[in-house]
């Protein structure tokens, strides 16, 4: 059968509409639109401008040179492990348990030393003193160790002291009319030492007040620096953390490393440092001789202890919140406040 040349065209079509069908390549249609990348970064810009006027607005720098200590408060607490008689009873419940170990001090040897000491100071030949003061001639002078409560060591009133040893004339009125020449005499010479004064614990609190500031040492980081090393005053009550006394500090050591008495600690009510801590803070000892104040122009050996004499140190706080490193508090922007205690003596007491 011939096939028409129409019907072979139709056969070509067909060929090659079969071949279109198996060899056609898929084709996928690309819609251009506006990315969603835009509002991403735009939304991130504004979340960054944000946070960058929150900081800005907030985080403030301040130090001490620039805040003045507003409010501060002192006292002197009695060593832990305490007698107790009756809470209400301030003569009785603050006097420390006697220890076991007699201190140097208040050895009989140490103690006759002070008495020779003091005796030739006082009453010698060449140190005239008022006989009229002391009509029955050179008395004998005592030395000894005495156990004193919180109340009797501190003295709040000016500057504070802390009583590391007293003097005490006993005084007995003259027979005769007030007003001659004859009121009072002396009757005796004792010293007495206050055994244990390093176990005693400073407590101290105090704030800092400025425009838009107000930072107190409950509810901020404290250190103190001993020996060129700082410490952090450690607080593991859990109120603290309520607080906001966060203990965050890094490689910082905690007063809790330090040996003997040598110990500090803070709380919700204060700081509180041992005046053992105190004195190597100071780089003072109190059993270091010195002179006595009159012989400071002499050539003589020291023969008193600073015990006696006594000394003065000062006490600086620094508030700061300027440490990269330190906590941010939440949510008020800026660093966490801390503040740092350095201790410096300022000479001995009875030759200033």
């Amino acid at each position: 059968m011939i096939a028409s040349e129409s019907d072979q065209e139709l056969a070509e079509l067909g060929c090659v509409q079969r071949y279109l069908e198996l060899y056609e390549v898929p084709k996928k249609v690309l819609i251009h639109a506006p990315p969603l990348q835009v509002p991403r970064i735009v939304a991130t810009l504004l979340v960054t401008l944000v946070v960058v006027v929150w900081l800005i607005t907030g985080l403030r720098f301040y130090e001490l040179n620039d805040i003045s200590i507003s409010n501060s408060f002192l006292q002197l607490a009695p060593p832990f492990g305490m007698l107790a008689c009756d809470g209400f009873d301030f003569n009785c419940d603050d006097i420390p348990s006697k220890s076991n170990n007699i201190p140097s001090y208040c050895m009989e040897a140490a103690l006759n030393r002070t008495q020779t000491v003091l005796h030739h100071d006082f009453f010698s030949r060449t140190n005239g003193y008022n006989k009229d003061r002391w009509p029955f001639g050179r008395p004998d002078v005592t030395a000894v160790c005495k156990r004193f409560d919180a109340n009797d060591v501190l003295e709040e009133e000016g500057h504070p002291l802390i009583m590391t040893a007293r003097t005490v004339v006993p005084q007995s009125r003259c027979n005769g009319i007030a007003g001659l020449d004859c009121i009072w005499r002396n009757v005796g010479f004792s010293v007495e030492f206050v055994e244990d004064v390093e176990t005693f614990w400073l407590v101290l609190r105090h704030e800092v007040m400025a425009e838009g500031v107000h930072l107190r040492n409950p509810t901020s980081a404290g250190y103190v620096v001993v020996n060129g090393q700082t410490f952090r005053l450690h607080c593991t009550h859990s109120a603290c953390k309520e607080a906001g006394i966060h203990q965050n500090s890094g490689d910082v050591p905690s007063c809790k490393s330090l040996a003997g008495g040598k110990a500090c600690f803070s709380s919700t009510y204060a700081d509180y440092l041992s005046l053992d801590l105190v004195l190597q803070a100071a780089n003072v000892t109190l059993d270091s001789l010195l002179r006595m104040p009159g012989d400071s122009h002499r050539q003589s050996e020291p023969q008193i202890s600073r015990r006696y004499l006594g000394a003065s140190i000062a006490i600086d706080i620094r508030y700061t919140n300027t440490d990269p490193l330190s906590l941010w508090q939440w949510p008020n922007p800026g660093l966490k406040g801390s503040y740092i205690y350095t201790f410096r003596a300022m000479g001995d007491y009875a030759h200033e």
